[in-house]
């Protein structure tokens, strides 16, 4: 009989530890990044629409209607139950390789760097954001979201010299990376661009 129970206190005691890792785990901040493309207005205005959405005829309706300056914008959503500080947002170019285990990265950072896992060259981007908070930024755990715009003008630049540098395809993928302050990095979904 005490064996028997020994056993069951034995589980139910793991089980707890196991149900009080997931909730520390699922209780820290948390964050979603989106990559987005539109157009801004002369007042300041954003247009923004997914980036498998967007399209030239998408970009000469928002023209039409006053958005003339491009725009890529980083979206963050606060997912999680507490707060988190955004530290830096970048637009990150993959490099397309002829097989997989090829894959390197060229970012947009505050600073030119290279790390010894892989073949990373960073850029600061001239400008700073057209809309958005200063960096960092703290989002409490009820904020809906933050977005950041950058001139599409200037990623397509870059993705220009990065294609030119790599010798890679006309057609590129593109994610944003927002870092956290906790040193957590969140990337969006993958879209393609031509520069």
């Amino acid at each position: 009989m005490q064996t028997a129970v020994s056993i069951v206190a034995i589980v139910l005691s793991a089980l707890s530890l196991g149900w009080q890792f997931a909730m520390f785990a699922m209780s820290g901040g948390r964050a979603k990044a989106q990559l987005l493309a539109g157009a801004m207005n002369a007042r300041g205005d954003i247009m923004t629409a997914s980036m498998r959405n967007w399209t030239e005829v998408w970009s000469d309706r928002a023209a039409e209607q006053g958005y003339i300056h491009r725009v890529f914008a980083v979206r963050v959503r606060n997912t999680g139950r507490m707060a988190i500080t955004v530290e830096r947002w970048t637009f990150t170019v993959l490099k397309v390789a002829r097989r997989a285990d090829q894959i390197g990265m060229i970012s947009l950072f505050d600073a030119i760097s290279a790390t010894r896992k892989r073949s990373v060259m960073s850029l600061a981007p001239l400008g700073a954001a057209l809309s958005g908070p200063e960096l960092p930024h703290r989002m409490e755990a009820g904020d809906k979201q933050v977005m950041w715009a950058f001139d599409a003008d200037e990623v397509l630049r870059f993705a220009a010299v990065a294609r030119d540098a790599f010798n890679m395809p006309a057609a590129l993928p593109i994610i944003a990376t927002v870092e956290l302050g906790n040193g957590r990095v969140y990337r969006s979904d993958r879209g393609w661009v031509r520069p």
